[in-house]
């Protein structure tokens, strides 16, 4: 590992952040005398970081480099880290503080990058609108999520899906990105079935719209001629609920 570069590392990869240090110091800091070690700063940082990321799952965080011209008095205290604004960071560009507790007094900021992972749903291969979802068609894949606003994590919950966009092989499976399959389309014979009680009654009808499951629409039932609200509950299934 180069000297005055620690990286903490939860899962297997993390990104690079070169950044530079942002330093706060007492008028003490000029003074001469032993310097304090860049790395007993680092490693504070990185024990501090890791006790407060360690329950957010699959997490890489990477520091900054210290500037090699720093200049710090030797502590003669505790070296103490914290969150700059008292809140931890979740995801993206931050900063951890680490400061001396001891007679000499001085704080520093150092840049630290955080990344979210997890096995994201994608597209096994490149996919057209209005395809109909299958198990053949995706596949799972460590991704990072921060940029993402939705994803799913099994394939089996989407199987059945229709894809309201085309998508890229090895694109994440969004959440925008489909709806539910249309189980009932307006002029198709279907089944409805009334219920009252433990009691139910099916009988012959004709949808008046398309409908997906859970939706509401219009149904003629083709004995009584009676138009009615049903709920689609399968393909060509609807319920009357009495």
């Amino acid at each position: 590992m180069k000297p005055g570069m620690h990286t903490l590392r939860r899962a297997a990869t993390a990104g690079l952040l070169a950044a530079g240090l942002c330093l706060v110091t007492g008028s003490s800091a000029a003074a001469t005398g032993p310097w304090e070690d860049a790395s007993r700063l680092l490693e504070t940082a990185a024990a501090f970081v890791r006790a407060r990321l360690g329950d957010d799952g699959d997490v890489s965080v990477r520091l900054g480099r210290l500037d090699r011209r720093l200049r710090l008095r030797r502590c003669d205290g505790r070296l103490q880290a914290f969150w700059p604004h008292g809140r931890r960071p979740r995801t993206g560009h931050a900063s951890v503080g680490v400061r001396c507790l001891g007679g000499v007094r001085w704080k520093i900021y150092l840049p630290v990058r955080i990344r979210r992972y997890a096995q994201v749903v994608v597209a096994a291969r490149a996919l057209p609108a209005g395809h109909v979802l299958s198990a053949a068609d995706l596949k799972r894949t460590r991704l990072e999520v921060d940029g993402l606003r939705s994803y799913h994590r099994e394939p089996r919950r989407l199987d059945g899906m229709v894809l309201r966009r085309a998508l890229a092989a090895g694109q994440p499976v969004e959440a925008v990105h489909v709806s539910p399959p249309v189980l009932v389309r307006r002029g198709q014979r279907i089944v409805v079935e009334a219920r009252a009680g433990g009691l139910a009654v099916r009988a012959a009808g004709v949808a008046l719209a398309d409908g997906r499951k859970g939706d509401t629409i219009r149904v003629r039932n083709l004995r009584s001629k009676r138009v009615v609200q049903a709920v689609v509950t399968g393909r060509g299934r609807v319920e009357v609920v009495l």
